[in-house]
């Protein structure tokens, strides 16, 4: 099994922005071999050329060759310039959170990817044309060119559609939300393994180790976006050991921060390096495996937008209805399991879970100061509470979302500026209270709210 420092790299690799492009154009480069080797072997007696819609003169052929790559060079220079002032405009409005999103679009990368990749076609099917007492026209490779071009022109416009798309904060914010539900597939699945419910939340299940065994401590600094459990699983059982991971994907650490915690003993260091290197760090926050990471992502639009300085309360509503989503998400599903065993049974790794109530710490419980100001906002959030107090049947999860609320309404009575918004938020707070309290199923529950004239 690989250790996290690998899967780490691997992510990064795959994501970046040069590794699709690069794959391109070395595509295109085989492409353009592949094509003039067949051209070679076919022979004009088997494909007349006069079928291929290509040149016939080695002079055509270098001139139809030289002005695709051409224009497909400088092509491929707008584009990276219009992805640049994207990103330039999408950070200073939307904060540099939403980074990610762009550097990560698989459409921008392979635009791109699609014009470099036409130039290094054109570029090699072009060292293949020969003039003097035999010429060569590689008929099928220019075809190929003319394919390649037609194929730039409509991915071009795709692109400049896409991207226009990407600028409208909704369609960001929702791709956030689809990035953050993705992930609570495999924080909290729907159906977890039969093994897991027996393994806890990772709250209440028992540590493995006890006070005063020793630690392993880091030995770099920086967020940690990648822990590899498996290969900790094997390390463990190789060195007869037990570990609590008391670190999660997202957390920032330094040399001396205590990664886990072990038992019955500190292997050699040469384990212990090994051990290290299940633990992947970087300089920043990755959407690998840190849910937090992309709630934070949501946050920070909704605080800006927020701000006295921005005040678009639409943007924040837009934001929150989408936590709505989350959040009936997180309850829903089952927590990942915290104890994981090797083949035999024996527990080895435990480690953190994301919890219901961490997501709603993360998300309604952090927003509550910054919306309780807002008078358009506050009366919306108390809808989301109600929203999700009606949809949710976990009693646990009722509670801790009705705790929330009641923060968040003291938060209105102390910020809201007119006697009349408090006295509203008053009254929709009391009729929260009586829907929490209420057994009734969340058809009738939603029928009663309308008849109270509060909207859907």
């Amino acid at each position: 099994m690989f250790s996290g420092r690998v899967l780490a790299t691997y992510r990064a690799v795959i994501s970046s922005y040069w590794f699709l492009p690069l794959t391109l154009i070395l595509g295109g480069v085989l492409l353009a071999i592949g094509l003039t080797l067949l051209d070679q072997f076919v022979g004009e007696g088997l494909l007349p050329q006069d079928l291929l819609l290509g040149p016939t003169t080695p002079e055509g052929a270098r001139t139809l060759l030289s002005t695709i790559g051409g224009s497909m060079l400088s092509v491929a220079g707008v584009v990276f310039s219009v992805t640049l002032a994207t990103i330039v405009f999408a950070s200073g409005q939307y904060g540099p959170h939403v980074l990610p999103q762009y550097q990560r679009d698989r459409q921008a990368q392979a635009t791109l990817g699609l014009m470099l990749a036409a130039f290094a076609y054109c570029t090699t099917a072009l060292f293949t044309v020969q003039a003097g007492e035999k010429d060569f026209v590689p008929a099928l490779a220019i075809l190929g060119a003319l394919a390649l071009a037609a194929a730039a022109i409509g991915m071009l416009i795709a692109f400049i559609a896409h991207m226009l798309a990407m600028l409208h904060i909704s369609n960001i914010v929702a791709r956030i939300a689809e990035q953050t539900l993705h992930l609570l597939d495999d924080e909290m699945p729907l159906n977890p393994p039969r093994d897991a419910a027996a393994s806890g939340t990772g709250r209440k299940t028992e540590f493995l180790t006890g006070e005063g065994d020793p630690l392993l401590c880091g030995e770099g600094r920086g967020y940690i976006s990648t822990i590899g459990t498996q290969k900790l699983v094997e390390l463990a059982k190789e060195h007869d050991l037990q570990a609590d991971i008391l670190v999660r994907p997202g957390d920032f650490v330094t040399p001396l921060s205590v990664l886990a915690r072990l038992t019955p003993a500190l292997p050699d260091e040469e384990a212990q390096t090994a051990l290290r290197h299940a633990f992947a760090w970087g300089r920043r926050r990755t959407p690998d495996e840190d849910v937090a990471f992309t709630l934070d992502e949501l946050c920070t639009i909704a605080f800006r937008a927020l701000s006295p300085g921005i005040n678009d309360p639409f943007t924040a509503t837009d934001v929150l209805r989408h936590l709505t989503a989350i959040i009936e998400r997180a309850s829903s599903g089952k927590c990942r399991q915290s104890i994981h065993s090797d083949e035999e049974g024996v527990p080895r790794i435990r480690r953190p879970v994301l919890s219901f109530g961490d997501v709603v710490r993360l998300t309604l419980d952090r927003l509550a100061t910054d919306a309780a100001r807002n008078p358009t906002v506050a009366p919306i959030m108390l809808e989301v509470y109600d929203d999700l107090l009606i949809r949710l049947s976990d009693e646990d999860h009722r509670e801790r979302l009705l705790r929330s609320a009641e923060t968040f309404a003291k938060a209105c009575a102390d910020q809201l500026s007119t006697e009349g918004k408090r006295q509203d938020i008053a009254e929709a707070m009391a009729r929260l209270r009586r829907r929490a309290a209420s057994e009734r199923g969340a058809g009738t529950l939603r029928i009663s709210r309308l008849e109270e004239g509060v909207g859907p």
